[in-house]
């Protein structure tokens, strides 16, 4: 019974890191007029002229799809063993990613100032749908 709800809550877990990272990506591209701000920023830190917002959202896209299959794939586990065998490939790197894209996310804020508010209010637009879909979930 023990081992039925551990394995059920490291589904949880990766379910949550998954719309950790599309919290991610739809707020950055909730952002994308500021783009051009943002890249002229990171361009003249750099030197180097490249759209690196775009880079970011693609490389980001990786790390989203790799979290939603492991959360499809143990949650279809669930239903058809009825019993979820953690596998530390998947999850480790899922809770690595989600870490890494808050930091990023945090970075992002602290580095616009007092423009940083664009960003929290794109998340305020999709914190709703956020706990709509816990809810779902928990239920």
């Amino acid at each position: 019974m023990a081992f039925e709800s551990r394995g059920r809550r490291w589904v949880a877990i990766q379910g949550l890191t998954s719309l950790n990272l599309i919290v991610f990506v739809t707020t950055s591209m909730m952002i994308s007029p500021y783009w051009g701000s943002i890249n002229s920023f990171l361009s003249d830190a750099t030197g180097i002229i490249t759209n690196y917002v775009l880079g970011i959202v693609l490389l980001s896209l990786a790390p989203l799809v790799f979290c939603f299959t492991g959360f499809f794939l143990s949650c279809r586990e669930i239903v058809r063993e009825g019993v979820h065998t953690r596998r530390n490939r998947i999850i480790i790197p899922s809770i690595l990613f989600a870490i890494i894209y808050d930091l990023l996310l945090m970075l992002l804020i602290l580095l616009w100032g007092n423009d940083g508010v664009i960003v929290l209010n794109a998340l305020e637009y999709q914190i709703p749908f956020v706990l709509l879909i816990l809810n779902i979930g928990f239920m």
